[in-house]
């Protein structure tokens, strides 16, 4: 799964991609990379941050879901970072 985060400034950017993966990397150790920047790491004044989260087979994708959803509602609530666009790929290339 990669996860995108994208706004027009970029340390608001870095705060909510690093948070992600902070809270994570204790649930899925050695299975989250990043956050780091795409190779197109600015568009139109839009800064982007990727992170990517790999799945073993054997877990539940739908509590991934759930908890993934629960951490983007988290970060919409903080005002700091309320405005970040969070985008889910469940099938990157």
């Amino acid at each position: 799964i990669d996860v995108w985060f994208k706004h027009t400034s970029q340390a608001k950017v870095q705060q909510a991609a690093q948070y992600f993966a902070n809270v994570l990397q204790p649930l899925f150790p050695d299975m989250v990379f990043g956050p780091f920047e795409p190779a197109v790491a600015k568009v139109r004044d839009v800064h982007i941050q990727k992170l990517s989260l790999k799945i073993a087979p054997s877990q539940s994708l739908l509590q991934i879901k759930d908890y993934l959803c629960g951490l983007q509602a988290h970060l919409q609530k903080d005002p700091l970072t309320k405005q970040v666009q969070i985008y889910f790929d469940v099938d990157p290339l």
